[in-house]
């Protein structure tokens, strides 16, 4: 059948958040095209949407991808023939392997009518709060967002983020983070839960499923209430966050950059195996000398909505329109900052 090369793409791009590097589970890096739909799966994130391939079979995600980035043509000519998935336009055939048993247990995933409108808001506060969230998979519980029916939340042990808001949820629910935030940028509009998963569907008929915890998750809200020295973090810091990320974000896994603050001055750094930045900038705080660390994304996001921040024993809060972030601090040297 004739498809458009561009509309095929898009289709898999949407769904390859599902996919697996290894097969986790068998097929589990492969596009499943299966009764009108492709779908995705690794034991912790399932995608489907209506598929502009009318075929059935389990074809490897990889090749097929880069093959048809690689092709010009607006349209090409996909069939299955003798176990392989063919992709013809005028001389240029390519043949990729086609399981056309499916075993990727995609049934597995239990869906539900009850869809409900999901608070435009949500996206934006998975998108801040998930940056908190652990990556330990020792302490399970902190490696999730907690999504509760007035608030969402993340906290990794050093760090805490809580987004107020309206959520929509009628209990309390657990969601890995390097899962859930996922959903950022594919314009969800549509929640609904089933006993295991979570599930999210956009405009465009793709539907995002994640697997739900219901583990008891630790009461924050002291953290949030703070007070201390006052201290106004100086303008121009976004600028600097985005030359010290250069260096910082050499490792995606633990890519942060560090906050010494004191009296008077404040000195970022960002390092990395390539190099490192460092700015001093003048500010307003008169307190003891502290120091923390912090995602160079979300401290820009801070930044770009609050100025204000208090700091007390052992602990910065910095209060935005829309969320409160906590961060613990370490006391350093009380010497004078100089840019090494």
């Amino acid at each position: 059948m004739l498809v458009s090369r561009d509309l095929l793409l898009r289709c898999l791009d949407a769904v390859s958040a599902g996919l697996s590097k290894g097969d986790i589970v068998e097929q589990s890096s492969c596009f499943v095209f299966k009764q009108g739909m492709v779908c995705t799966y690794n034991d912790e994130i399932s995608c489907q949407m209506a598929s502009p391939l009318d075929i059935e079979g389990a074809v490897a995600a990889a090749p097929l991808m880069a093959l048809l980035q690689k092709l010009s043509d607006d349209h090409v000519n996909v069939t299955i023939e003798d176990g392989e998935l063919l992709v013809k336009k005028g001389t240029r055939r390519a043949g990729i392997r086609c399981d056309q048993t499916i075993s990727l247990p995609i049934d597995n995933v239990t869906h539900s009518d009850d869809w409900r409108p999901l608070h435009e808001d949500f996206a934006d506060a998975v998108d801040i709060v998930s940056q908190s969230a652990g990556k330990n998979d020792s302490e399970f519980v902190l490696t999730c967002v907690h999504i509760s029916p007035d608030y969402v939340e993340a906290c990794d042990n050093y760090q805490m983020t809580r987004f107020p808001l309206a959520t929509g949820f009628e209990t309390d629910v657990l969601v890995r983070g390097a899962s859930i935030k996922q959903i950022v940028g594919l314009d969800m509009t549509e929640f609904s839960e089933t006993d295991n998963w979570l599930h999210f569907r956009n405009p465009a008929g793709l539907v995002y499923s994640t697997r739900r915890h219901l583990d008891e998750y630790p009461d924050l809200a002291a953290f949030a209430d703070t007070e201390g020295e006052s201290a106004t973090l100086p303008p121009g810091l976004v600028e600097a966050v985005d030359k010290a990320q250069i260096f910082s974000s050499d490792d995606a896994a633990s890519d942060q950059i560090t906050i010494d603050l004191r009296p008077g001055k404040l000195l970022l750094e960002g390092r990395g195996t390539s190099g490192w930045y460092q700015e001093m900038k003048k500010v307003s705080y008169n307190g003891d000398p502290v120091k923390f660390t912090i995602a160079p994304k979300l401290l820009r996001q801070i930044l770009l909505k609050a100025h204000d921040c208090e700091i007390a024993t052992g602990r910065i809060l910095i209060k935005s329109g829309k969320f409160v972030y906590v961060s613990c601090t370490g006391v350093v040297e009380k010497r004078e900052v100089a840019v090494a």
